[in-house]
């Protein structure tokens, strides 16, 4: 009888977990940090504090022709979150209109995809 109970507490814990797991991958999530090309995101979060890092990262070496080329993202509670392509353009033209030379803060709305990029339904910049 408790081999039985604990074996269906197991069963059920792996299928909630699943569920969420599924809930969240079509879910619509916003995000506040900073917007971060993908080319120097690897550096980034490898440091002791990736959200200080992110908010020193400049305009103009996110405007580089290699950055563009990778793609952009936001560095957001320690994590990196990849942009589609809707999102990539939308921070190239951010990037383009703004004044800011660092502190690219920003808020992102979108819902995380199955291949692992959040497609972005809007970007705005904060402060």
């Amino acid at each position: 009888m408790r081999r039985t109970l604990l074996t269906s507490g197991m069963i059920l814990a792996v299928c909630l977990a699943g569920l969420v797991a599924f809930a969240q991958s079509g879910s619509k999530v916003t995000y506040s940090g900073y917007l971060m090309d993908k080319m120097c995101s690897g550096e980034v979060m490898e440091s002791k504090d990736p959200q200080k890092a992110a908010k020193e990262h400049t305009k103009s070496c996110a405007l580089m022709r290699s950055c563009v080329a990778s793609g952009y993202g936001i560095v957001s509670g320690g994590k990196f979150y990849a942009f589609d392509a809707h999102g990539n353009e939308l921070a190239k033209a951010m990037l383009r209109n703004t004044r800011k030379q660092h502190d690219l803060s920003i808020e992102v709305v979108g819902t995380p995809a199955e291949d692992g990029k959040l497609q972005v339904e809007s970007l705005t910049q904060t402060k």
